[in-house]
């Protein structure tokens, strides 16, 4: 994805918790832009993510439980 792509790719984003897509639609596209070379600056992506899980179902570890459970 270009850094153009990117910048409109943010301004509609809609993603699950924990990822803020309500904030960083409010972002200015200087911060985009900047948020971008950060993330490529990263290097090569790593393994994706797994597909959803409704709540009701047990995702296999490791997985990091959101909300923390009580103590």
């Amino acid at each position: 994805m270009t850094e153009n792509q990117w910048v409109k790719f943010a301004k509609v984003l809609k993603t699950r918790p924990p990822m803020p897509w309500f904030n960083l639609d409010q972002w200015a596209e200087p911060d985009l832009r900047a948020l971008y070379q950060y993330i490529k600056q990263l290097g090569p992506v790593g393994e994706a993510a797994r597909p959803y899980l409704p709540p009701d179902k047990e995702p296999k570890p490791p997985f990091v439980l959101w909300p923390a459970a009580p103590k």
